[in-house]
């Protein structure tokens, strides 16, 4: 027989709302108060009925996670932080990994949607400007934000870095060096990606410098891309200096 909070009220002589609040870590509650309602659940081993809360509610506390993968170490740590943060406020994290496949982005978004998370915390990996997903998230009233990649013509709260200062910075580091022929290693055909190629260019432009376009070589997701990559960009004529 599962155990309620009137179970729990009855065995402490206070009111069921009270129960409701201390579980719910809402409302001006006595620690002692407090500390004899949680010992009391775990006495009986309560469990929260989801379910129930929900439909009273109209929340389901919980998070949608999307990532591009689960491997790499960055974002495991985004992960375990974001899981950290919401835990104290009530709140589960569901995490899905779509593998860089925008088509399979989109297919778990839809899921997320149809379990009715309270929100979405997205690293998309959708083209530019292909906002079709993101019009079915608003459709839903589904509050969402974007982490690490920034879509261009897509308002969004976003939290992440200044990708085309990252790109320029390190390009006017390589100018200050003495480098005129600096090659690029470009990311896939994200938003991280171009605005960092942008900053390069910028940099460039501002040194006096131009680009060459045998420096500026695309690379992928596999492990060896960048290897690849790089042994494309070193047999450009004049090869890179930087």
């Amino acid at each position: 027989m599962s155990v309620t909070m009137m179970d729990i009220a009855k065995g402490l002589k206070v009111s069921v709302v009270t129960v409701s609040k201390v579980l719910r870590n809402q409302g001006r509650i006595s620690d002692a108060t407090r500390k004899r309602v949680l010992r009391r659940a775990k006495e009986l081993n309560y469990q929260m009925n989801w379910v129930a809360r929900s439909l009273v509610t109209r929340r389901t506390y919980t998070i949608g996670l999307l990532l591009p993968e689960f491997a790499h170490p960055f974002f495991a740590e985004i992960a375990r932080a974001v899981a950290h943060t919401v835990r104290p406020h009530g709140y589960h994290v569901v995490i899905s990994s779509f593998e860089e496949d925008p088509e399979l982005e989109a297919s778990e978004v839809d899921c997320m949607l149809a379990r009715q998370v309270d929100g979405l915390i997205i690293a998309s990996a959708q083209p530019l400007r292909c906002l079709e997903m993101f019009e079915r998230v608003h459709q839903r009233k589904t509050p969402y934000v974007l982490i690490d990649r920034p879509i261009a013509g897509l308002r969004a709260c976003f939290v992440g870095v200044d990708n085309i200062a990252i790109g320029r910075l390190a390009t006017e580091h390589l100018i200050a060096r003495g480098c005129s022929r600096i090659g690029h290693l470009r990311g896939p055909e994200v938003g991280i990606a171009a605005d960092r190629l942008e900053g390069y260019r910028r940099a460039l432009a501002h040194g006096g410098l131009h680009s060459w376009p045998s420096h500026i070589v695309a690379g992928g997701h596999g492990d060896a891309s960048g290897y690849e990559g790089m042994r494309t960009m070193l047999k450009a004529l004049p090869a890179p200096d930087g």
